[in-house]
């Protein structure tokens, strides 16, 4: 059932792309005949305010559910080592930091990602996992700094 709906996703962003772009070459072709522009043009007008609508919503509901991930998290390993006294604080300008004693060892980047199967977002960490969900614990369980 996930898969029909990445596919109707798909279709829906093609028709929302496409439609603009129709709609802009059936304008250019007909501008010599006014009523024919009188239809095209509120349609064109309309359909890429619909798409922008569209594509702006989706951005919202993304900074929406980022706001849950920011703060701290406990940090089990640093490049490969236990460590015991390390955090990671997510930040708003999708960067996070290493703290380790209460210094700031490190930077990366992070951002959310959207599952089509699980119709929901996880964390991407530069350098760490992959695939966490917000339900889990507020601990990672590592960060490689040194393949930079």
């Amino acid at each position: 059932m996930s898969n029909i709906g990445v596919l109707v996703g798909i279709i829906l962003k093609v028709l929302l792309i496409g439609a603009p772009i129709v709609l802009l070459f059936l304008a250019y072709s007909s501008r010599k005949s006014l009523m024919k522009m009188i239809f095209i043009v509120p349609l064109l007008v309309g359909s890429l305010i619909v798409a922008f609508c569209f594509f702006n919503s989706g951005n919202d509901s993304k900074r929406k559910e980022s706001k849950k991930y920011l703060g701290y998290y406990k940090l089990d390993r640093l490049n490969g080592e236990n460590c015991e006294n390390c955090k990671l604080n997510l930040l708003e300008d999708n960067h996070y930091d290493i703290i380790v004693n209460n210094q700031i060892k490190g930077r990366g980047k992070w951002d959310l990602d959207f599952d089509g199967e699980s119709a929901g977002y996880y964390l991407v960490l530069e350098n760490g996992p992959h695939n966490m969900i917000f339900d889990t614990p507020r601990e990672i369980g590592y960060i490689n700094t040194k393949d930079r």
